[in-house]
């Protein structure tokens, strides 16, 4: 694969690899890091979705109980072979 850089990404990885790291290694790095900001972008999508839903109040509170109702909801859809809710029964 030929990847092409720019000049000022070029010389941040002739620097990076003068200090005796691997050049390979550098911009394995760097994607894993690029791989994380998406993910954290994601979340912080998803919480913002949650946040609004609280302005709203259309949510309610996560208790023991509810959490047994939607585990035997999910159970009753594994007896029964539906595909069960990832959010509840992953």
């Amino acid at each position: 694969m030929n990847i092409q850089l720019t000049p000022q990404s070029e010389e941040i990885l002739r620097s990076k690899a003068a200090s005796g790291l691997d050049p390979s290694l550098i911009v394995e790095e760097a994607l894993l890091l690029f791989d994380d900001q998406e993910r954290l972008a994601a979340l912080r999508a998803a919480l913002s979705i949650g946040e609004e839903e609280i302005a709203r109040n259309e949510v309610g509170l996560f208790t023991p109980e509810v959490f047994e109702r939607l585990r035997a909801k999910a159970r009753q859809m594994d007896v029964a072979s539906h595909d069960a809710d990832p959010d509840v029964y992953p």
